[in-house]
Order: C-alpha cells, then structure tokens, then sequence
C-alpha cells in the first residue's frame, strides 16, 4: 500500500517522538496535573506525528508519462494513489506555474493509457478513455483489481518541462512534480 515509507523517514519521525518526549519531562510537573492539559498535549502530539507521517509519505505517485516528440506540448502522465484514502486534485501547473491551455482527468478501463492521437480524438469519445475535468476530482487508492488506472493530460502552448500537481490528501496540501525527461 505505501511503499514510499523509508528508513530515513521513520528515523526522522522516531527523532520527532524521541525530542517531544523530552520536551514534556521539561515542562512544569504542575502544568501537566490538569487533565486537560494533559488530553490537549496527547491529541496534539498525536496530530503533529500523524502529519509528519503523511508527509513523509505522501501518495501520489506517477511511474510513466506518454508525450508527442522532443519538445512535447502534449503530455500524459500516469498517477497512482499509494495512500490509504482518497487524495483531491485542487491545481495544475506546467513549467513551474504556467497555466496550461487544457487539462483533464484520464480515467482508463484497460491496462494501458491513451495516446497522444487518443488527445487530439478526446471529443469523439472513447469507451476504454474517460477525460473529465481535473477540478476536485477525488483519486481513490489504486487497486489493481479494479481495472481503472488514472492519468493526468495536459495540453500546452509551449512545450511541457515539467507538470506541478497540488493536491489534498486528508485535509492537508501536498505538491508533486511530474519532471519530463
């Protein structure tokens, strides 16, 4: 499920754990008597480690991207949800906050991902191709067996260096950049 979590990343969130424990033992003994006080440092603890998590291991991935020759202005990148939960797409940007000149949401029913022939014929309609407005689309976490795969298409003026996604995954923004090599 998620397979981006690292040796680093827990050492990291084990020092935070480790740094947090040491700062309560330093705090008045009286503060911590009141059993609110107590609740209210359990709960933000839990929060902080619970965030620190997320963003060690973000979801979103992309593994492949299709493109239309050297200086692609057409682009489709595949995107996968390594999470638990649903993330939301809010924005895409090209080339470090360009807005493109058209973005959609391909949902794919067979194992492999459109073309960019399958771009220019989008308004025709497919039935193994769906592209849909990528505007608070939810991305459930991917399931092999369903046999729906996600993807991000991108139409640009200029050519496509790089696709920078911003997205929410419980409630907190993330950003990934999608890099064309």
């Amino acid at each position: 499920m998620l397979t981006t979590f690292s040796i680093t990343g827990f050492l990291i969130l084990l020092g935070t754990i480790a740094i947090m424990v040491l700062l309560i033992k330093r705090i008045n003994i009286k503060f911590l008597k009141h059993p609110f006080m107590k609740i209210t440092l359990t709960v933000a603890a839990v929060a902080f480690i619970f965030y620190s998590y997320l963003s060690i291991n973000k979801p979103l991935e992309s593994h492949s991207r299709i493109f239309n020759g050297e200086n692609p202005t057409i682009m489709i990148a595949t995107i996968e949800n390594e999470g638990f939960a649903g993330f939301t797409i809010r924005d895409v940007t090209v080339n470090g906050g360009e807005i493109p000149k058209e973005v959609r949401l391909v949902t794919s029913t067979t194992k492999g991902m459109p073309r960019p022939a399958d771009w220019d014929e989008r308004a025709q309609g497919s039935q193994d191709y769906q592209f849909q407005d990528t505007q608070a689309q939810t991305i459930p976490p991917t399931d092999e067996e369903s046999g729906t795969y996600y993807g991000i298409g991108i139409e640009n003026d200029q050519p496509i260096k790089t696709i920078d996604i911003t997205y929410t995954y419980f409630g907190f923004p993330f950003e990934k950049v999608i890099e064309h090599n």
